[in-house]
């Protein structure tokens, strides 16, 4: 008997390390050495606990409420699989193990998971193994056959990618392995990343998310690569729907964008990749005019400036060219090229900020308003966009008849009440909706985002009037935080008392905010002679918690030096 065989007897015989995932969690520091003086029996149970869907030894991956940050258990399981891999011996049956491991992890707040260590490990440039970089891809290769659900996500994280980091796996620490190391040259790193990149390739199919992916690393690809990659893109496209078509084509395009705006970068592609990447964007174009249009309304404006450029100088700026499509779009498909454009742009607000560039009359608006209302997708934002745009055109009144369409297709008045919260202030916008019905008025008030008040004094006691009626001190604070001056003192006492209220029921969030404003208000407060000091102090008492780090002194702690009361 060797001493080997000695060894891997001794751990055979371990009551339940074939059949309760408890001993693992038990020994959990020591299982690496464990691995390390006896593999075969390790990894037998090992594999005997992953049988099936793994549900014996799943629990080792929940999480016990520690004293400061949770509790794991798998992280001796996994340092101890990580140590087997730099064998080439264990380095097939330790990853499969991980890979299985990878399938039942069900996350939680530690990264270091099973998943990540087979990057760690497989990594073409910095592998965590002595085994060549051919038995690594054979392995690969097998991990993907034998845990097919694994297969994607661990490709995905393989894929080259510019600035790279990875860690130093767990080592053995007394056994030493008799292979020869593999050199590290450029050569065995691209041969591994182009191994991992055909590989995706393969499981992209024609999925569009998986292709998304692939497009985004592309530029971190070897050249021999980045070419064969476009040619199975172009494979791809012409197989796909027009739906999946546009996902792949508009990812495509992004990364080409950006790329042409830098192109004296380093990282940028080179000519011959750009003119091919051209050519496949100019041949799958969207017919569609709406989706060949978005860009213009979803890139950064940096981005397009350079599309500006190209253009000959026929626009000035991103606006102007924003403004143009808009109208090109109308005047193309009609309302409906409009709203299907506000359906799908990433940001609405982008383009329904140029709704002014169409010019349109009182009834082209009252349609596109009821076409956007009565979409399946809602798009109150929008909505509430063109009630502004229509008081400015056509007066206050003409929130009139967007009171019928309310009523005429039952919009609920929580749903109402928002799209009027886009309106500016004005007393004769909130008398126009005092006279809509099914309780709008009220949703209105209680969902309307305060913003500070440069109109008329007047109207800003009125604002923060309907702000208190309803217990939104808070709102009426920040309406008034540029003019609190021409508050009278008990009000913005009054306000104070209602804030706390607020907090208390968790209807507004204790945040910075909420103390800037509330500092502001004391500020002032403290300036006036109207206020006496006790009164204050005892509402600085208030809200201390929301001074923790101000070294400003408090009228309260002057008081505490004079006065018992306040002891």
């Amino acid at each position: 008997m060797t001493p080997q065989d000695f060894v891997n007897k001794i751990v055979q015989s371990i009551p339940g390390l074939a059949n309760d995932h408890r001993l693992f969690v038990s020994l959990r520091d020591q299982l690496p050495l464990l691995a390390e003086a006896a593999p075969g029996p390790f990894l037998d149970a090992l594999e005997q606990l992953l049988k099936g869907n793994g549900e014996m030894i799943a629990p080792i991956f929940n999480e016990d409420k520690g004293l400061l940050t949770p509790r794991s258990h798998y992280h001796g399981l996994k340092w101890a699989l990580e140590a087997l891999a730099w064998e080439q011996t264990y380095l097939l049956r330790a990853a499969i193990c991980l890979a299985k491991l990878a399938v039942i992890d069900p996350g939680g707040t530690y990264s270091d998971r099973p998943l990540n260590s087979l990057r760690t490990i497989f990594l073409a440039w910095s592998p965590n193994t002595w085994a060549p970089v051919k038995v690594r891809n054979a392995i690969i290769k097998k991990i993907i056959t034998i845990v097919p659900s694994i297969g994607w996500s661990l490709l995905q994280n393989l894929l080259p990618r510019s600035h790279d980091t990875s860690d130093q796996n767990q080592k053995m620490k007394f056994r030493e392995s008799d292979k020869d190391v593999e050199k590290l040259t450029w050569g065995v790193v691209w041969e591994g990343q182009i191994f991992i990149i055909q590989e995706a390739i393969k499981l992209a199919g024609i999925l569009p998310t998986r292709w998304e992916i692939l497009i985004s690393h592309l530029s971190s690809f070897p050249e021999n690569a980045i070419d064969e990659t476009l040619s199975h893109l172009e494979l791809c496209l012409s197989q796909q729907t027009e739906e999946d078509q546009f996902i792949v084509w508009e990812a495509l395009r992004h990364e080409y964008s950006r790329h042409k705006k830098y192109s004296d970068a380093n990282w940028a592609f080179k000519f011959e990749s750009m003119e091919k990447i051209a050519k496949i964007l100019d041949n799958y174009k969207p017919i569609d005019m709406v989706r060949a249009s978005l860009w213009i309304f979803n890139d950064w404006d940096s981005d397009i400036e350079e599309s500006i450029e190209n253009a000959g100088g026929i626009f000035s700026s991103v606006e102007e060219m924003r403004s143009e499509k808009l109208r090109e779009i109308y005047f193309t498909l009609g309302l409906s090229g409009v709203k299907d454009l506000f359906q799908q742009v990433n940001n609405v607000f982008i383009a329904a900020r140029h709704i002014s560039a169409l010019s349109l009359d009182e009834e082209k608006l009252n349609d596109l308003f009821v076409m956007l209302i009565n979409n399946k997708k809602n798009i109150d934002e929008v909505c509430g966009l063109l009630m502004q745009y229509g008081v400015e055109c056509f007066g206050a009144e003409w929130l009139n008849k967007i009171k019928v369409y309310f009523k005429q297709f039952k919009i609920t008045p929580d749903r109402a009440g928002k799209i009027l919260a886009s309106l500016r202030d004005s007393q004769e916008i909130w008398s126009i909706i005092e006279g809509f019905e099914d309780n709008i008025n009220e949703k209105y008030w209680l969902q309307k985002q305060p913003i500070a008040m440069m109109g008329k004094t007047s109207d800003l006691f009125v604002l923060m009037d309907k702000y208190i009626e309803r217990g939104r001190g808070l709102a009426a604070i920040i309406s008034a935080n540029q003019r609190l001056s021409e508050i009278p003192s008990t009000t913005l006492l009054y306000l104070l008392d209602i804030v706390v209220k607020e907090i208390n029921s968790q209807d507004i969030q204790f945040d910075t905010m909420l103390s800037y404003y509330v500092k502001k208000v004391f500020d002032e407060l403290k300036q006036r002679n109207d206020v006496s000091e006790t009164d204050l102090a005892f509402k600085e008492m208030t809200y201390l918690p929301c001074f923790p780090d101000s070294d400003e002194p408090r009228i309260l702690h002057r008081l505490m030096m004079k006065s018992q009361r306040f002891l």
